[in-house]
């Protein structure tokens, strides 16, 4: 399988990036993951010829005009691919964007928060519904609205909308950083290639 890896840090040769390809390589070890700067990002190239997109998170704010112009191959990316998608942080920004909801700038959230399962979906199957769970967040932008046709996965005391998984499409947001939190956070990781990627 091929996972494309969606680098939406502005300097291409950010660090942060890596842990993205650690824990990618080490849960998805079946596969052939790829990097790809959203500025080299071509969408017709690469629909149809990939099995799953995972959009990184960024230091761009996706509440600045210019931001939606600098992330437009991204957003149409969002728009028409079939393959499934995992949004992080500023991913899971671009998606809710994308189908129209609502982004605010708010207080900085940068710490471990406890993350409130409310559907025990394919990514969170590992867990009931009221369970929590502990993940990494730094973020300043928040969805404040669910997007029309979108489920609520998760929740937390600074973030109403931790998770989210459209109806009907393979489309995954998630507000925290699965590949920094530890064992939880590669869980959700392993259950969105097992339970939706491979599905």
């Amino acid at each position: 399988m091929r996972i494309l890896l969606i680098n939406n840090y502005r300097r291409s040769a950010d660090s942060k990036i890596g842990k993205y390809e650690v824990a990618l390589k080490s849960c998805f070890s079946s596969s052939r993951i790829e990097t790809l700067s959203y500025r080299e990002l071509k969408v017709d190239a690469v629909l149809g010829v990939v099995d799953a997109y995972v959009l990184s998170g960024s230091s761009a704010s996706v509440c600045r005009r210019d931001t939606i112009s600098e992330y437009s191959s991204v957003i149409e990316l969002i728009r028409r691919a079939d393959a499934p998608i995992l949004g992080i942080c500023f991913g899971h920004q671009l998606i809710a964007y994308t189908f129209g909801a609502p982004i605010r700038t708010e207080k900085l959230v940068r710490d471990v928060q406890e993350i409130e399962i409310l559907e025990s979906d394919e990514i969170f199957s590992c867990w009931k519904a009221g369970y929590k769970i502990s993940m990494s967040e730094y973020h300043r932008d928040h969805v404040k609205r669910l997007p029309e046709g979108f489920i609520l996965l998760a929740r937390s005391e600074t973030c109403e909308i931790e998770a989210m998984k459209h109806e009907s499409r393979p489309i995954y947001g998630v507000q925290f950083h699965p590949e920094r939190s530890g064992r939880d956070g590669w869980t959700v990781l392993k259950n969105f290639f097992h339970g939706v990627v491979r599905r």
